[in-house]
């Protein structure tokens, strides 16, 4: 992907917050950070380009867990869900 032209304020189409979430031993959490396969440097990787970019996002990083455990998400799902629909006003 090629995030230069991807990622734009101006081409954004009413995206106005990003969330992202990821476990300390989320998927390939420990191959090399080099790869495409570390799910914590990936997931890093973005949020910069989102603050970059001048995205508003909100980085979640879970301490001790492992990919999509019910506790990380019964613990995090209500605050993600308020942060991204924070600003929300209806189209009509």
């Amino acid at each position: 992907m090629n995030t230069s032209s991807t990622f734009s304020p101006e081409a954004r189409g009413g995206l106005t917050e990003s969330r992202i979430q990821v476990s300390e031993n989320d998927n390939g959490s420990k191959t090399p950070s080099e790869g495409r396969r570390n799910w914590i440097t990936a997931n890093a990787r973005l949020a910069k380009i989102l603050k970059d970019k001048g995205y508003a996002y909100q980085f979640v990083y879970s301490k001790g867990a492992g990919h999509t455990q019910r506790k990380v998400i019964n613990n995090s799902l209500p605050q993600a869900l308020e942060y991204v629909w924070l600003n929300y006003t209806s189209g009509r």
